[in-house]
């Protein structure tokens, strides 16, 4: 059992043995620390019972907001009960059937705010716990509750609007991308957590990592030694994936971290694609490659996933080399350069709330999503089929043709579906008051294409220089013009470059490149005509 920082929070250690990390670890002892992080997984999974002490409730609010969180799960879990599919419960309209009572919903807002939420660690304690229970002064609540208001907020746009925004996404990873990897126990409690978990798909230790990244950490090392008690944590011969030791600097653990993904035949080929720049500065940081990813740096969304039917690098393996110098040698084909670059995209300009919009858009009554379509018809040149097709090219990039679901939605659908998003966003740059009217049409618009278009945040779109390709793609908010696109064999997604000298390349991100996605280059460049690809370093 597991508590800490209450002095009145008694534990009935009369049947049972209790433990409290911060003090059986000497803190200040990296040795001790380096054999203890290693026993973590085995401490968490044989305790009974894992106890959250969130604090004294010093405003006594914990009875009304767990009762208000159970009972919200309680009455959707019902309508998932009774249509079967999430999507299939009728849109939620006034008067709603579950609290929309905004000081209520405050309570929630200040729990999620707890220091607990934040911390990196915590994902093991909970994860691997056979039951885990949150106690806040003198209430508790299983704390599978909060994983499924976490998911409910993520599947519904009309449940989130509701209760108004709970910043739950951290939350939603973690059950979707962390939690789903450790065997069920508590995950089994409420049907949308299981539904999460429950199937058997491979999972990676990257996205465990990815799903973490930014959260709160006395070490920023803890970023990787967090998780190496979880069952993806090994090479396919049972030895660690990375042995935790805190005498080396947060650069050679990243380093070295990186290397030893590129070693597992499972992570290899999406290591690249959890790298994220969130400055040009650190394209150039002398103390680590550019090719390696920095975890404690917040990051939400990829665009290569192991599940997507994403093949843009063929279907061989991913046979990278790091040399001597830290340079990752790999084997690509440059398809051509990036030509003109768009403003960032945010996703609080994609969405229907003319609030939440950027004052730039709000001033001109103008969605963003005009803007960016003027940008993109100024700077692309249209085939000989004329802007027609161009709007398609851009409409399927900005959704990244439904990585997770090729072939469901078809041409005309699509865009009928971006004519309804276009009407919607229009209509709220007249009138921020407006309201949308409750349809089907509308109804699969919220709940699917504007999930989709969030994923679009903080990318650009590019129009590329191609021989190869349809003219757009989604690259990193870095990339600039003059950067090469590339196919790295074995690589899922393309990648962007930045060319230093002859074959040296700084790595700038992962991108969504139309019309190469599903393997097209590595085909008819490879094994149709037999050419070879180029030897490119990355530094």
């Amino acid at each position: 059992m597991k508590t800490s920082g209450n002095p009145n929070h008694k534990l009935n250690l009369s049947a049972s043995f209790g433990r409290i990390d911060a003090l059986c670890i000497d803190q200040i002892n990296n040795v001790e620390k380096n054999h203890q992080v290693k026993r973590m997984g085995t401490i968490y999974t044989g305790a009974g019972e894992v106890v959250v002490w969130l604090g004294n409730d010093e405003e006594g609010i914990a009875g009304d907001c767990f009762d208000l969180i159970s009972s919200t799960n309680s009455y959707l879990d019902q309508q998932l009960a009774t249509y079967g599919a999430v999507l299939d419960i009728p849109t939620l309209v006034k008067p709603y059937s579950i609290c929309n009572d905004q000081s209520r919903w405050d309570k929630v807002r200040k729990m999620l705010l707890l220091s607990w939420f934040a911390r990196v660690w915590v994902i093991q304690e909970a994860g691997l716990a056979k039951r885990c229970t949150l106690r806040w002064g003198q209430d508790e609540l299983d704390f599978c509750h909060i994983m499924e208001l976490a998911l409910w907020q993520f599947h519904r746009e009309d449940m989130a609007a509701v209760t108004g925004p709970l910043q739950l996404t951290r939350l939603n990873n973690l059950c979707r991308h962390v939690y789903r990897t450790y065997d069920k126990t508590w995950r089994t409690n409420l049907p949308l957590v299981q539904a999460n978990v429950g199937d058997d798909a491979i999972q990676l230790f990257l996205d465990v990592l990815f799903a973490a990244s930014g959260m709160g950490v006395s070490d920023k090392r803890d970023h990787i030694f967090a998780f190496l008690g979880g069952p993806l944590s090994f090479q396919p011969d049972g030895t660690p994936l990375v042995e935790p030791d805190y005498n080396k600097d947060l650069s050679d653990v990243n380093f070295e971290t990186a290397c030893s993904f590129l070693r597992h035949p499972r992570e290899a080929p999406f290591l690249l694609s959890r790298v994220k720049h969130f400055s040009p500065n650190s394209l150039n940081d002398p103390k680590i490659p550019s090719w390696v990813p920095r975890w404690d740096v917040v990051a939400e969304f990829s665009i290569s996933r192991h599940y997507f039917w994403y093949r843009a690098g063929g279907n061989g393996n991913f046979m990278p080399e790091v040399r001597g110098d830290k340079t990752l040698a790999v084997q690509g084909i440059i398809i051509g350069s990036v030509a003109f670059v768009s403003r960032i995209i945010h996703k609080q300009n994609l969405g229907t709330d003319r609030n939440a919009w950027d004052e730039e858009y709000r001033v001109a009554c103008k969605p963003f999503i005009e803007v960016l379509w003027g940008e993109i018809l100024q700077a692309a040149t249209p085939a000989t089929a004329g802007t027609g097709q161009l709007e398609k090219d851009f409409v399927w990039t900005l959704v990244r043709a439904f990585p997770a679901t090729p072939g469901k939605t078809c041409d005309a659908e699509h865009m009928a579906n971006f004519a309804a998003y276009r009407h919607l966003v229009r209509s709220a740059a007249r009138d921020s008051d407006s309201q949308p009217a409750s349809s089907h049409d509308t109804e699969a618009f919220l709940r699917d294409f504007m999930r989709r278009l969030n994923y679009c945040d903080d990318l650009r779109v590019a129009v590329l220089d191609s021989p190869h390709t349809s003219q757009l793609g989604l690259v990193p908010h870095v990339a600039l013009p003059g950067d090469y696109c590339c196919i790295l064999l074995g690589v899922p997604v393309p990648m962007v470059l930045r060319r230093v000298a002859d074959n040296r390349y700084i790595f700038v991100g992962e991108s969504y490149i139309d019309g190469v996605m599903a393997g097209e280059i590595v085909r008819s460049q490879v094994e149709e005509r037999g050419n070879k690809a180029h030897l490119l370093l990355l530094r």
